[in-house]
């Protein structure tokens, strides 16, 4: 879990502990987690990396605003509510697309994504923003490594995953110099 998802899972707990636990997850510590969870995500899709201390407070205000019970809000009421900030905060200016959280959510749903986004400058800023996970960023590097060697040969998918990582080497690399 990146420092942003524990970011927001905190946040979330602590507002939740002011609110009524629904009754169809009372004694059921595994439905708590898994709506916990879903909560969680449903907050990630629209929470600016490096700005929840500034967006956080306006999703509460928003949320007052959305939830019509003092329960635990719905995933409705918190994308509704997280939508609202976001178009507040953008001044109702055009809308500005991030291809890295539009990546991070289709890799987060399983769809499909290109090759630039698995290895490279690409893959380490979704990784270093928290937008994509070890585990699913494990997955898709495999599914397009088993894809090529079905297509080409055991020979060139290793070409191609050696070279991926050493792009990806060669991004994080150049990221740090940059930081520095």
């Amino acid at each position: 879990m990146s420092l942003h998802d524990t970011d927001i899972s905190q946040r979330l707990e602590r507002y939740l502990a002011r609110r009524a636990m629904p009754r169809r997850l009372e004694g059921k510590p595994e439905a708590q987690d898994d709506e916990l969870r879903a909560l969680v995500s449903a907050v990630r899709r629209f929470a600016p990396a490096g700005k929840l201390h500034e967006w956080w407070p306006k999703l509460e205000d928003a949320l007052v605003d959305e939830c019509t019970t003092p329960a635990w809000p719905t995933e409705r009421e918190i994308r509704a509510a997280a939508q609202a900030v976001n178009r507040d905060t953008s001044g109702g200016s055009a809308p500005v697309f991030d291809t890295h959280e539009i990546m991070g959510r289709r890799m987060e749903r399983g769809d499909a994504v290109p090759e630039s986004f698995l290895y490279g400058r690409e893959a380490v800023e979704m990784i270093a923003r928290g937008l994509v996970d070890e585990v699913t960023m494990r997955k898709y590097r495999s599914a397009a490594y088993f894809r090529r060697k079905d297509l080409y040969g055991e020979t060139e998918a290793q070409r191609w995953e050696d070279e991926g990582k050493q792009r990806h080497d060669d991004a994080k690399r150049i990221r740090r110099e940059r930081a520095a």
